[in-house]
């Protein structure tokens, strides 16, 4: 602000507005996401779950991810697979892992619905891979931690480090669980969600 004050030259304002703005959106969507995450860790709220159609989710999810390459892959199960939810949490959930998918992944992101075991329930399983550099198995229980992000990708510096933490915090609010591994299929990394 310092900086645009004193300068004259029009097209250095312009440039220096332009990235004000984009700093001003990146603590926009920095708090957003904060907020987000307090309220889930806030153990005295009551939220009542509903029947959601966690397959439908899923699929509206990926229709409204903007990919200019077209990477993303969905697998849709031939059934409903309908569980009790909080539809914006588990969105939130689901927008996440295809972000942090789409951002480390180089041509691919493959995401697979199943039935599976979840706790000793039947219960859905959701799968998200990519071809990416993967997360190394000493820093997979750290990833899902707030502010920390995967230092095995090196140039790749985007995102606040919150992606991960808030799929495991949603994750546990459903009695589910996550696990990070590697994709035999993909090579990168593998997340796969276990929901009752």
């Amino acid at each position: 602000v310092d900086t645009l004050s004193e300068t004259h030259d029009q097209s250095e304002k312009e440039q220096y507005i332009k990235h004000l703005n984009k700093d001003i959106d990146e603590m926009e969507s920095l708090i957003e996401v904060l907020l987000s995450y307090s309220k889930m860790t806030h153990n005295n709220i009551i939220v009542d779950k509903t029947t959601i159609d966690f397959g439908q989710l899923v699929l509206n999810c990926v229709k409204q991810t903007y990919d200019a390459n077209t990477r993303l892959e969905y697998i849709k199960p031939l059934l409903e697979m309908n569980i009790k939810g909080i539809e914006k949490h588990l969105k939130m959930l689901v927008n996440n892992l295809i972000q942090n998918a789409l951002r480390y992944g180089k041509h691919r992101v493959l995401i697979t619905l199943t039935y599976g075991q979840c706790n000793d329930h039947s219960g859905v399983t959701l799968v998200v891979e990519d071809d990416g550099p993967g997360i190394p198995e000493k820093e997979r229980a750290q990833v899902l931690k707030p502010f920390v992000r995967n230092q095995h990708v090196g140039a790749i510096n985007q995102g606040h480090g919150m992606g991960l933490a808030i799929v495991d915090r949603v994750a546990q609010l459903h009695g589910g669980t996550v696990t990070i591994g590697s994709s035999m299929v993909l090579g990168g990394a593998k997340v796969t969600i276990m929901l009752p």
